[in-house]
């Protein structure tokens, strides 16, 4: 360092730990008394914000649009897909009736409920969304089943089923596919033989188009009331919902299933997660710190001065956060993991040099002097770590930003605390003097000699690995996607998954905006990226004069009951009709009848009469339960009319045309994608597609695309801002010019390899984890800084920079970075997780480039200026 700023940094700190040792028992109490009032400061003042959208400026262009179709469409955030899976449509349809008709009922909780498939508008006129020729062929077949539905419902149950059947076979019936009913009533059977539930599907029998996956599932969509200055605004709703599932006990009643997902259980799960991670990363890290300072300080005195100190320095930063934030977010949240590992830096330096000092010197002497020679030091690093940080401020990642303000704030406190709360508890608290034992002898020697004798070996490799890295920065990679960052155990992510994966239509849809639909979804059609697009003119049927005509001849054919539900009738009557029906079955059979399904039918009827009679009304409710909603469907879409622009329902029409803040009508053109938007590659090219015809579109997948590009382009200006500005800190306080380039190497060294090291071990950067090379300029410097200092101010009469407190409080500062870091990779939330593990990486190669690669350096440059 410049030799006048060192001077007077170390004048100012030895007056200033000699006003701490001498008023050490006021200073302690003061500040103890000052942290428990900023406990109940913080209880009342800080607060979280789940909301993710906020962590990138609103003035960006992207952004502007998102909140225009935010404003003009609320009702498409901060929702909860409830998903309905089951083995047959029925079972999907009537248990998402049933559970939408009770969610209706909780308007407190649930404001909007929708359902689209299930809604009166769609159940009355689902008939005309059919092709005409699929329609014909519908009318078709029903025509031929009349008679069997008409006479089966007139006694709905197992008697009149097999009554029927019975007559069927009889009277050799040619309008019924006997064949199929007789295979869904053997796999209903066989089921129950294996002591299994199938349901027969009455929707598959009645239609001629093949089941899909999506027939299998239905979703509701509700919009709970979020309350975002909770801790867990998602909470109550989820909670709420999942009562209200159990309670309608969907698995017995239909044979259904149902998860939750949609953003605010995303968001919910999410931040469930992060809290989680952080609660016990915090606990562990605790703890790892603790023991790492056991072995390094070997002072019980240390140690507990070292604790109180970084306790207390936690407790002020969060203090620091209430103040000027107010609030925490997704990733902000993690300060308190960054400053346990942090924060203890400064102690260890002082404590370990104390600790030198304190051999030769008396207890207040040890300590000005400790102070003296490592606070100019500490000053430097506190002020590198925190521009390391603070080099975010200034970009469009608020999110980050706020981590960052948090987080370099707290380097300062730490400082402040380390060189007034520590000095003063180390005047007070007892201290016994052990002894120094260098590490330089015995088993410890050659580690200590290795950087010294195999210098230029080792710069060389240092120098071929640096190439290589630089090879593959290329390959570097980032994940576009927030879902990746999630819990992948979490429900509301298998959910989304599964809808990503397994259905046709994606919950990742690109919206467009305007006041025309005009020509544009024509276009959007032809791109090979795009499934389909929808609008509002979509729910207009085609064809409506060919279609109505058709419905209204099978509506006076079909002739169903207002009321059909299941009658009552006793064992015996079933057995009855049963034992009957299997009669006629084997003597059709043994008349010529050459069908597989009869035959597998006979077979296994007699094996069920044998032992499974006893649940003959369980064979009930599995053949027939499905059965009346069916009817109650289709008679339903029997009553439908011509469908108009001002037919559809309010509900519908909403979630389509809107008023803009201009009070002009907004259009809203949704966009499928063609390809699974999981990967990155599909993302990105689906975007551009529709955006290149349609600048201006939004939702989910802009927002991945543009917020990670915003990320991107934000870690790159952090990045560069927080290697020129320590770079010219370094300039203006280092005498010796090339220090700051000894200072640099090994940071860009790190860096390079760290980056590297994200490519080999397929890590790729995401919007959690890209802070950690601009925070690893700055922690990085910290460790060269030391080692410079003690190389130009106090180098070891025998030349080895590893055998000093000083290398031993870098490698133990570390560690217990490390420690701390590391603990966020068993955070549950990937994103946390994936930043603790390119933290630990990161530290971990600028420790070996410290201590192994810049002691080679510097061996190398005192063997070049010797005197020959």
């Amino acid at each position: 360092m410049a030799l006048r700023a060192i001077s007077t940094i170390e004048n100012l700190i030895e007056s200033w730990l000699k006003f701490v040792h001498r008023y050490a028992s006021l200073i302690t109490i003061l500040i103890l008394i000052t942290t428990v009032l900023v406990v109940f400061y913080i209880k009342d003042n800080l607060g979280i914000n789940t909301d993710t959208t906020d962590m990138l400026s609103e003035e960006l262009e992207w952004r502007q649009d998102y909140i225009q179709f935010k404003n003009a469409f609320p009702q498409f955030t901060d929702n909860i897909a409830i998903v309905i899976e089951a083995d047959t449509p029925d079972q999907v349809q009537d248990a998402a009736i049933a559970l939408s008709h009770r969610l209706h009922q909780e308007s407190d909780l649930f404001p909007a409920v929708f359902q689209i498939e299930n809604s009166d508008f769609f159940r009355k006129n689902s008939l005309l969304y059919l092709d005409t020729n699929e329609l014909e062929n519908l009318a078709n077949n029903l025509a031929s089943v009349q008679p069997f539905l008409a006479k089966l419902q007139q006694d709905l149950n197992l008697r009149g089923l097999f009554s029927l059947l019975t007559q069927a076979l009889e009277d050799q019936q040619a309008d019924i596919d006997l064949d199929r009913i007789f295979t869904s009533i053997n796999q209903t059977l066989v089921a129950q033989i294996n002591h299994k539930r199938q349901r027969m599907s009455w929707h598959e029998l009645m239609s001629e188009r093949a089941i899909s996956q999506d027939d299998l599932r239905a979703v509701i969509t509700v919009q709970p009331k979020l309350d975002y200055s909770s801790l867990l605004p998602g909470k109550p709703a989820v909670e709420a919902l999942r009562k209200i599932i159990d309670a309608e006990d969907l698995i017995n009643q239909f044979g259904a299933h149902a998860r939750l997902t949609g953003s605010a259980a995303l968001a919910y799960e999410e931040l469930d997660s992060v809290m989680r991670g952080a609660e016990l990363g915090g606990i562990i890290a605790l703890i790892a710190v603790t023991v790492i300072l056991i072995v390094g300080l070997r002072s019980f005195s240390l140690l507990i001065a070292t604790l109180i100190t970084l306790i207390t320095g936690l407790i002020w930063t969060a203090a620091f956060a209430a103040f000027a934030i107010g609030q925490l977010n997704m990733i902000s949240v993690a300060f308190m993991v960054l400053y346990i590992g942090l924060g203890v830096d400064f102690a260890i330096h002082l404590c370990l040099r104390f600790r030198e000092k304190r051999i030769e010197l008396d207890q207040r002497t040890a300590l000005l002097e400790s102070g003296k020679h490592v606070g100019a030091s500490l000053l430097l690093c506190a002020t590198t770590t925190a521009i390391g940080f603070y080099a975010f401020l200034p970009t469009a990642y608020a999110g980050v930003a706020e981590l960052g303000l948090i987080s370099g704030t707290g380097m300062f406190i730490s400082l402040f605390l380390s060189l007034t709360l520590l000095p003063a508890l180390i005047s007070l608290l007892p201290y016994k003097v052990a002894s120094n034992k260098p590490l330089s002898s015995g088993r410890f020697a050659r580690l200590h000699r290795l950087p010294v004798k195999y210098a230029r070996s080792i710069v060389m490799i240092s120098m071929t690995l640096s190439l290589a890295s630089l090879l593959a920065l290329p390959f570097i990679r980032f994940d576009h996607n927030p879902v990746h960052l999630m819990d992948p155990h979490s429900e509301s992510v298998q959910t989304y998954q599964d809808l990503l994966t397994q259905s046709s239509r994606s919950p990742l849809s690109i919206s467009i905006l305007g006041h025309e639909i005009g020509n544009l979804p024509t276009r959007l059609k032809t791109l090979d990226t795009v499934e389909n697009v929808i609008t509002i003119n979509s729910f207009i049927p085609s064809d409506q004069a060919d279609k109505l005509p058709v419905i209204e001849d099978l509506s006076l054919m079909m002739a169903l009951d207002e009321e059909i539900k299941l009658t009552t009738i006793d064992d015996q009557a079933r057995k009855l009709a049963i034992t009957e029906f299997d009669r006629a079955l084997n003597a059709s059979l043994e008349h010529g009848h050459d069908s597989q399904a009869a035959k597998s039918l006979h077979e296994t009827l007699r094996l069920y009469l044998q032992n499974n009679a006893a649940n003959l009304a369980l064979l009930e409710q599995d053949l027939l339960a499905s059965l009346p909603g069916r009817l109650h469907n289709l008679q339903d879409s029997l009553l439908a009319e011509e469908v108009t622009p001002v037919s559809i329902p309010p509900d519908l029409a909403e979630r389509w045309v809107a008023k803009g803040t201009d009070h002009r009508t907004l259009y809203r053109i949704e966009v499928f994608p063609a390809a699974d938007l999981d990967d990155n590659s599909a993302l990105t090219h689906f975007v551009k597609s529709v955006r290149d015809i349609a600048p201006g579109a939004t939702d989910t997948p802009v927002i991945n695309l543009e917020a990670s590009r915003a990320v991107i382009k934000a870690f790159l200006q952090a990045f560069s801002l927080a290697l020129l500005v320590i770079s010219l800190l370094l300039w203006w306080l280092m005498d010796n010019k090339y220090d700051v380039i000894l200072a640099l190497v090994p940071l860009i060294l790190a860096g390079l390899f760290t980056a590297a090291a994200s490519v080999l071990f397929h890590i790729p950067f995401n919007f959690a984890n890209i802070i950690a090379l601009p925070l690893l300029l700055g922690i990085g410097v910290d460790s060269a800084v030391h080692i410079l200092h003690r190389y130009r101010t106090a180098l070891p009469e025998d030349g080895l920079l590893l055998n000093t407190s000083t290398a031993r409080a870098v490698l133990f500062s570390a560690l217990t970075t490390v420690s701390s870091f590391g603990n966020l990779a068993i955070s549950p939330h990937q994103g946390t997780a994936s930043m603790g593990i390119l933290l630990t990486i990161g530290l971990s190669l600028t420790l070996i480039v410290t201590l192994v690669i810049m002691p080679s350096l510097l061996s190398l440059i005192t063997e070049r200026v010797k005197p020959s």
